[in-house]
């Protein structure tokens, strides 16, 4: 199986398999501090995973167990926002864009919690996809703001994405070896 792992060296291997997120393991799917683990259920917005991007299915099923409501984006359009459709264990999907599923039917809901797939990132909160612009797009029109939390590898940090004016940073960056609250952000 393919992996996206730290080497001893410090270089980065990368594959395209996404199901290996549960090699990182606890700390690896934990992206809610023990503080929110005890609010109020709120939405959260996931993702699919494509490529080589950390695979959150089991975890998001796991949370569904407990009550929480999860969210998966609707890319149906190029240049347009994502929307957000409720995913529950076992919902029939359909495919969108790069045959990314989403939710086939539901209304649509707002998230108040955002994990966003990150290909590389920067130590300002800026973050690397896929070159489609839809997560800046969206994060730019949702009201309230969401918390914005992306997830990735510590081998995919580099120096600066240069970012440009529609670039939105993260408010907090999760590796499965590291966490926390990036410069200027609360």
């Amino acid at each position: 199986m393919s992996r996206v792992r730290d080497s001893d060296e410090g270089a980065c291997e990368a594959g395209s398999s996404p199901c290996f997120m549960h090699e990182l393991g606890a700390d690896g799917t934990s992206v809610v501090d023990p503080q929110q683990e005890r609010d109020v259920v709120r939405w959260r917005k996931v993702y699919w995973p494509i490529r080589s991007e950390p695979d959150l299915r089991a975890w998001m099923q796991a949370r569904c167990e407990r009550g929480t409501r999860i969210a998966l984006p609707v890319a149906v359009a190029h240049g347009q926002p994502l929307t957000f459709r409720e995913w529950q264990p076992g919902a029939r999907l359909a495919h969108g864009l790069w045959r990314i599923p989403y939710p086939a039917e539901g209304q649509e809901v707002t998230p108040t919690v955002v994990l966003a797939p990150v290909v590389g990132f920067d130590r300002q909160g800026y973050r690397l996809g896929y070159g489609g612009g839809f997560f800046d797009r969206t994060l730019a029109v949702l009201r309230p703001k969401p918390l914005v939390l992306g997830l990735g590898y510590p081998c995919t940090a580099i120096a600066t994405i240069f970012p440009q004016p529609h670039d939105i940073p993260m408010d907090r960056i999760v590796t499965g070896t590291t966490s926390g609250v990036l410069p200027g952000r609360n």
